[in-house]
This record gives structure tokens, sequence and C-alpha cells, in this order.
């Protein structure tokens, strides 16, 4: 399943009503959710081998229609977070597994912060605050046994509440599970 990190809305608790995660959850999370070893002492694709002939197959099977889809960025088209009635996400915004799951039973599963739209509003985001995944939804990925996570530069919560580790999604995903970004 390729999945680009998109559009996310429902209502769920504030972040800040959320237990916290520590350290001691993400070095737990590194350990249960690594992929290593899955595929062979000498596999050196990782995730990618989840795309086999089989999954392409089945997602050839889906398509319906022949038309070209532009992957550049139009700030004027973009949608803002519906389900929360948010035009954006904004900075320090954390998406967590449960809005993940709202969001594929809503949608079938796009995910999009509004990144674009909240830059038109407000200007770019700091490099040290910003919306993004929150590390508990690194479990809902594996779960899902994900093949791709479109968008590095949005993954990351940020901060990403957990003392001491600064970027825990894009390290569970690339160095856990072998899933390129």
């Amino acid at each position: 399943m390729l999945l680009p990190l998109a559009l996310l809305t429902t209502t769920l608790l504030p972040a800040q009503t959320r237990p916290a995660a520590t350290a001691a959850d993400f070095h737990r999370w590194m350990k249960d959710l690594s992929n290593w070893g899955r595929w062979g002492k000498a596999d050196e694709r990782g995730a990618l081998n989840l795309i086999t002939p089989a999954t392409r197959r089945a997602a050839a099977k889906l398509v319906r229609e022949g038309f070209a889809v532009s992957l550049s960025h139009n700030v004027e088209k973009e949608k803002a977070p519906e389900l929360k009635g948010l035009p954006y996400l904004d900075t320090n915004y954390a998406i967590y597994p449960e809005d993940l799951d709202a969001w594929e039973k809503k949608t079938g599963l796009r995910v999009r912060t509004g990144r674009f739209a909240r830059r038109a509003e407000k200007g770019p985001w700091s490099m040290a605050e910003r919306a993004g995944l929150h590390a508990s939804t690194a479990a809902w990925f594996r779960k899902r046994d994900i093949a791709i996570l479109g968008s590095d530069a949005s993954s990351d919560v940020r901060p990403s509440g957990i003392e001491g580790i600064q970027q825990p999604i894009h390290t569970l995903i690339i160095v856990a599970m072998g899933t390129p970004i």
C-alpha cells in the first residue's frame, strides 16, 4: 500500500489531554515494529518486499479510468482537514492512530496535513514546530504493512512530544520498519 501523508480530519481529544509518549515507549516501538530479519538476513529491500507481482496485479485491477494525475502542489486546490472543520493543521498538531482510522473509514485513506493552505494564510512552518504524525501512528502503519510513506518533510509532529527523540516517525519508519519515505 502506498500512503501519501495527507489530509486528516476527525474529532478527537486535543493532544494535551492524551497520555504522553516517553523515550521508553519509542525504544519499545523500535523493537516491536522492527522488520529486521523478516525477509532474511541478507535483505536490503525492507518493506519494498511488500510490493509483489500479486500486489501490483491487485492494484492494477483497481484502475477504472486512464487519466494522468499531477503530483505537483497547487495551493489553490489543496483541501483542508474537512472533518475537523479546520482550514489546515497548525503547528504542534499531532495526528494519532485514531485520526488515521477515522479518515480511512470515511474516505478510503488519503492523508494530508493541509500544509500548503496554512502556508498561504500564515507563511511557512518553522522547522521547530509543525503538524504531523505522532510516534504512536508507526504501529498503525506497521499493522497495515505499508511499503512506502509519502512525504518526509511533514512526517513528524514537532516538537515530537517525546523527550530526547526529535523525529520518532522518521526513525521508526526508516530504521525499524525498513520503509522508504
